[in-house]
């Protein structure tokens, strides 16, 4: 005999799951307010990855080592373009305005998470069902390890995964959905 929660427990289960998700959430976005205007590096990488932007900006990236300590370009440079032109066009500085590029790559891959969410379900779930999934699982992406960890969700791993969202929709709206 298969057992069903009682709609009350169940949704209380539910309401008190939106409420932790949005209680870290909301705690992460209070850290990455603190960590945007901090003026030393938040993470190993991130002196790296600000003398990265300066050289492509300046026409000096991957370019023949001639230079020591040599740097090694492991990314195609459209983080460092999009940091570096917000940094000129709005007239920031330069660490500010890739934190906050990392920031706005972490709130679209979370956006894209709910939006894979919600075209994964069956179009026939009511529509408010279909909507609440999408919030939770795209509010689950900022209590997952790594992103998580505040220092983290300004990393090239977040980014990565931002630009890979995109392609995994693509995929995901090409595959016939099974039938029950």
């Amino acid at each position: 005999m298969d057992r069903v929660l009682h709609p009350v427990f169940a949704t209380a289960i539910l309401a008190a799951s939106a409420a932790l998700l949005v209680f870290a959430a909301a705690s992460l976005a209070g850290t990455g307010a603190a960590i945007l205007h901090y003026p030393y590096g938040g993470e190993y990488g991130e002196g790296i990855v600000w003398q990265q932007m300066r050289d492509v900006l300046s026409g000096r990236a991957y370019a023949p080592l001639g230079v020591f300590p040599a740097l090694v370009y492991h990314y195609p440079p459209v983080y460092h373009l999009a940091a570096g032109l917000l940094a000129r066009a709005a007239g920031l500085e330069e660490l500010l305005s890739g934190r906050l590029v990392s920031l706005g790559a972490t709130v679209a891959a979370a956006f894209l998470v709910g939006v894979l969410t919600h075209d994964a379900l069956r179009p026939t779930e009511a529509r408010l069902v279909r909507l609440g999934c999408a919030v939770m699982a795209g509010l689950v992406c900022f209590v997952l390890a790594p992103v998580g960890m505040p220092r983290t969700a300004f990393s090239s791993t977040t980014r990565a995964l931002c630009a890979a969202k995109p392609s995994l929709r693509e995929r995901s709206s090409a595959r016939p959905r099974p039938s029950s």
